[in-house]
């Protein structure tokens, strides 16, 4: 039978959000809460405390700031309810340490964008029937799209699609001031921004590839004209690099905030006298506070083969299993993972391939870590790319 009653554990906006959804979609839900502070909105019934508000409900929202969810969930039985905790960095293991005999579980990554029923919310739960987690997707779906994938992938959906409305904000912002700078009033500049916005994500959207999409870019490009110089620009400020920097950072952040795996920052960089010649490689480590800047050099070496040690020897430094983002600006080193050539190496058991010795060294690393490789450009306005291309040439002489 249809669970009719939806209790929500702290009432702040997302929480609102939610309910507007679900009284907007006519969905045949009561909507009860509680909160210490809000005790009055539309057609919600607020109930004393979180006892009497888990008693009467069928769902119950977990809408609380993590660092309260102790204190605010301590003595409270949640036996039968099926359990939906929205709370930023808690995972499922925690959310049942802190629920009192709870068995059905749903975690939740909504964004700011429930307020105007258009969330993207990514949701994994356990022990629900069928029946019961096509009712929550029913109930998520009533404020956004909701998309039902693995844990695993949580701490990138918080960076993704829970932090990016603010980028996307600053990007259009920045637009607009741009647009006033330039004479037009702040309505019409936002009109204009906004609308093309709109439309250049419905073309987006219709892009089946990454490939598909570079040449839509090529498409506003005329060679010559005006899109191409502000294209030039956006690649002199390293913009792809700034924008997926950002979003790394936030990820990272998630990951910090759940608990799990530090994550560390290496910067690398390979240099050579001649090619071959005398050569050097460098590595910056960065994880919170912490830095380190190492270095070192080799005779008759090649720059591929130092890019590949700067890697190596910046993995090295690792004790113990971290988040590692690698920024290169080396292609060869990117691309042999991103690309995944080194599957069609191993595949071909490295035939013809250079540099062999150096490439099982660095898979091996890898494996212990769990890496991503971003591609930087070099000799542009990375501070510690350009610090590590200091390091390396300086190992060269």
């Amino acid at each position: 039978m249809k669970r009719s009653n939806i209790g929500f554990i702290g009432f702040g906006n997302m929480a609102r959000a939610i309910s507007d959804g679900i009284m907007e979609n006519r969905l045949n839900y009561t909507i009860r809460a509680y909160d210490p502070i809000v005790n009055d909105y539309k057609n919600v019934a607020f109930n004393i405390d979180g006892k009497e508000l888990v008693k009467s409900s069928d769902f119950v929202f977990l809408s609380i700031k993590p660092q309260m969810a102790e204190q605010a969930l301590a003595g409270i039985d949640f036996s039968g309810k099926i359990i939906i905790s929205i709370m930023a960095g808690i995972d499922i293991n925690r959310i049942k340490s802190l629920c009192s005999n709870s068995e059905k579980i749903v975690r939740v990554m909504p964004n700011l964008c429930a307020r105007i029923g258009k969330a993207t919310n990514a949701f994994t739960c356990i022990n629900l029937t069928d029946e019961e987690a096509n009712e929550v997707k029913s109930i998520l779906d009533s404020f956004g799209k909701s998309f039902n994938m693995e844990e695993k992938f949580f701490d990138a959906i918080t960076g993704l699609t829970g932090s990016s409305p603010a980028y996307t904000f600053r990007y259009l912002m920045d637009n607009i001031i741009c647009a006033i700078d330039n004479g037009f009033d702040f309505e019409l500049a936002k009109e204009l921004v906004i609308n093309t916005a709109i439309s250049s994500a419905y073309l987006l959207n219709n892009c089946t590839s990454i490939e598909e999409m570079k040449k839509l870019i090529d498409s506003v490009c005329s060679k010559g004209g005006t899109t191409i110089e502000g294209i030039k620009k956006l690649d002199e400020m390293s913009f792809d690099t700034a924008v997926i920097s950002s979003v790394n950072a936030a990820i990272a952040r998630s990951k910090e905030l759940s608990g799990s795996l530090p994550t560390v920052n290496i910067y690398t960089d390979g240099a050579c006298s001649g090619n071959p010649g005398k050569g050097g490689w460098a590595a910056i480590l960065i994880s919170g506070d912490y830095k380190k800047e190492i270095s070192g050099a080799e005779e008759n070496t090649t720059n591929n083969r130092m890019e590949l040690k700067a890697v190596i020897e910046g993995l090295k430094m690792l004790k113990k299993t971290c988040y590692v983002n690698v920024y290169s600006d080396s292609s060869y080193v990117v691309n042999a993972f991103n690309e995944k050539w080194i599957d069609g190496w191993i595949k071909k058991a490295w035939s013809q391939v250079k540099n062999v010795d150096l490439w099982k060294e660095l898979l091996d690393l890898t494996r212990n870590q769990k890496i991503t490789f971003i591609k930087v450009k070099g000799h542009s306005d990375n501070i510690y790319n350009n610090r590590c291309d200091e390091l390396a040439v300086a190992m060269c002489k």
